[in-house]
C-alpha cells in the first residue's frame, strides 16, 4: 500500500532526478513562491558554492565538484566564464570549453582582478550533462578584514 510518506519520497526522488533537465523553478503565478519546497532544494543542489576573499585566487577541488557531480565523474568542461578574473589551471588562463579530467580539479582557480565583485559565478557541466543543462558555481567574495 502507498502511504503519504512513502509517496512524498517518491515525488521527491522523481524531482532529484529532473534536477539536471529542469534547471529553474516554477512558480504559482499569485504569491511568486516555488510550488514544491523539494524544488528548492534541488535548486540548491545543483550549485557549487564557494567563498573567496577580496585579492585572493581561490583553489577549488575535486571534493568541490565530485560532492554535486558524483563519484563517477571522470571530467568537467567549462561553459562559461566569470565576468570578473579568471579561471586557472595550473597558472595559466583557461578558455569557454576546456575539460579538466576530474584528477587535475585541484589545479583549478579562481583568480580575482580588481573589479569589485560580491559574487562570481560561472558554468560548466560533466560528460553525461548536454550543454542546456549545465550547473552553476557561485563564488561568494568577502572582504578580506571581517
Amino acid at each position: 500500500m502507498l502511504t503519504v510518506a512513502k509517496a512524498g519520497k517518491v515525488l521527491i526522488a522523481m524531482a532529484m532526478s529532473l534536477a539536471l533537465i529542469l534547471p529553474y523553478t516554477v512558480y504559482a503565478k499569485s504569491y511568486e513562491l516555488p510550488i514544491s519546497p523539494a524544488i528548492e532544494i534541488i535548486r540548491n543542489r545543483t550549485k557549487l558554492k564557494k567563498e573567496g576573499i577580496k585579492n585572493q585566487e581561490l583553489q577549488f577541488t575535486k571534493t568541490d565538484f565530485t560532492n554535486l557531480l558524483g563519484e563517477h565523474t571522470d571530467h568537467v568542461t567549462i561553459l562559461t566564464l566569470p565576468e570578473n578574473g579568471s579561471l586557472s589551471f595550473m597558472g595559466a588562463a583557461i578558455e569557454k570549453g576546456a575539460t579538466i579530467s576530474v584528477h587535475d580539479l585541484e589545479r583549478l582557480s579562481y583568480v580575482p582582478d580588481n573589479t569589485p565583485s560580491k559574487s562570481i559565478c560561472f558554468s560548466f557541466k560533466n560528460s553525461v550533462l548536454s550543454d542546456k543543462s549545465s550547473l552553476e558555481c557561485v563564488i561568494e567574495i568577502k572582504s578580506e578584514d571581517k
